[in-house]
C-alpha cells in the first residue's frame, strides 16, 4: 500500500498479572483504519520498555503492509524523545530505540510524534483489551470500535 499513513500505538502494562498488551493502528489521510496489530505478552517489564517494544511492533506492522510514508505517533513522550534525539541513546532501552530507529530507516519516509492520550485512545484501548484478555483478539472488540467511530467523528 502506498501514500502516507499515520500510525498510533500504546503499551498496557498490568502490574497485578504481570501481563502487557501491545496496540498498533494505522490510518490513510481520510482517516480510515487501515490495518492494526496487537501483540499479548505473558510477562511483562516496565512500561518504558513494553511502549519501545510497541514502537517496534508499529514499524513491523509497515512493513508488513509495504507503506513508504509514515508518521509514527506515541503518548509516552519520553520514548518520542528518545526517537526524536540527535544523540545516540545510552538508556536501559538504547537497544530497542536502535531497533525502532533501524526499521525506519527501510521505510522510505517515516517521523515521529508525540500526541496527549486523547489523540492515542483507539490503541490505547486495543492495548488494554489484550492485555485484559487470554484469548487471542481476532476481531476489534467493541470498546475498540466505539474508539473509532468517535475518532472519526471528531476528525469530520
Amino acid at each position: 500500500m502506498t501514500g502516507f499513513i499515520k500510525i498510533n500505538f500504546d503499551g498496557a502494562v498490568d502490574k497485578v498479572s504481570n501481563r502487557a498488551g501491545l496496540g498498533v493502528v494505522g490510518r490513510d489521510l481520510a482517516g480510515n483504519y487501515v490495518s492494526w496489530s496487537r501483540i499479548h505478552l505473558k510477562f511483562a517489564s516496565d512500561p518504558e520498555h513494553i511502549e519501545a517494544l510497541t514502537g517496534i511492533e508499529a514499524l513491523r506492522l509497515a512493513r508488513r503492509e509495504n507503506w513508504e510514508a509514515v508518521e509514527v505517533e506515541g503518548d509516552y513522550l519520553l520514548l518520542i524523545n528518545k526517537l526524536c534525539a540527535l544523540n545516540k541513546d545510552l538508556s536501559a532501552i538504547s537497544h530497542l530505540v536502535d531497533d525502532i530507529l533501524s526499521l525506519s530507516s527501510l521505510i522510505s519516509v517515516c517521523s515521529f510524534s508525540f500526541t496527549k492520550r486523547l489523540g492515542n485512545v483507539v490503541a490505547h484501548n486495543l492495548a488494554r483489551v489484550v492485555v485484559e484478555n487470554l484469548e487471542p483478539v481476532l476481531v476489534l472488540p467493541p470498546i475498540v470500535v466505539d474508539s473509532i467511530v468517535s475518532d472519526i467523528s471528531a476528525l469530520r
